[in-house]
């Protein structure tokens, strides 16, 4: 975790509304009546470096932080999170879930796919659970 957080601070990752532990995005997330979008990764996948960056360089991760609230969770260190609460074949894995109803299953996007991808999922899920 330490090695993930410096690599993340480097890079300018961790600001106001991203987060590295479950439970204070999930708090804030009720709190403000967001959806939690967290993309759970290891430190020592290039994939997740390159995926992350890519969010980093095209300003995705300051929308996202504008809307959402949003989680980078190191895999290792959230072990039995991720056993007991989601499935995990890849990494990059960007998950969204709802505080209001955590049980809600949402699919998840697998892979580093591409900024706009992730923005466009996103949104989608958003007007699918909150229709007007």
């Amino acid at each position: 975790m330490k090695k993930l957080i410096i690599t993340l601070c480097c890079l300018g990752f961790l600001n106001a509304g991203i987060y590295t532990n479950i439970d204070t995005a999930f708090e804030k997330a009720e709190k403000n009546n967001k959806l939690l979008v967290l993309f759970a990764v290891t430190d020592t996948c290039r994939h997740c470096h390159t995926f992350l960056n890519n969010l980093k360089n095209t300003q995705t991760l300051d929308i996202l932080g504008k809307e959402y609230e949003v989680a980078i969770l190191e895999i290792k260190d959230n072990l039995e999170l991720f056993a007991n609460y989601f499935t995990l074949s890849v990494t990059p894995t960007t998950f969204v879930i709802n505080p209001k109803r955590p049980d809600l299953f949402i699919p998840e996007i697998k892979g580093a796919v591409e900024p706009n991808k992730v923005l466009e999922y996103v949104d989608k899920v958003r007007e699918v659970l909150n229709p007007k």
